[in-house]
């Protein structure tokens, strides 16, 4: 059996679209927790996302992103540091360059 990270899991629990969404709703729990006790920073979180924000799959795609946007929303009580603005400024720009992201 294949050994997986707990964060790769969540990740592809949520994306899975055969998860429900009480169990998406932990997933998202669980990310965000991780990145609130400095486990996982959100440049390693981003990058571990990378496949599905990145697809061509617009479905993939578009669950990675509502992951990414649910996580971020249950870290609004702690601030990011310059590191993890930085990655998601630049993440975010570099998406709405890509007219194939947003045509998806």
């Amino acid at each position: 059996m294949e050994h997986r990270p707990p964060l790769v899991k969540h990740i592809e629990s949520f994306v899975d679209s055969s998860t429900s969404p009480a169990q998406q709703a932990e997933n998202v729990k669980a990310i965000a927790s991780l990145l609130k006790n400095d486990v996982i920073t959100m440049e390693y979180l981003v990058r571990e996302m990378q496949l599905y924000l990145t697809t061509m799959d617009h479905i993939l795609r578009a669950r990675g992103m509502l992951l990414l946007a649910e996580v971020l929303v249950h870290l609004q009580a702690k601030p990011l540091d310059h590191t993890s603005i930085h990655t998601l400024v630049e993440f975010f720009t570099e998406k709405l360059t890509d007219w194939r992201a947003l045509r998806g």
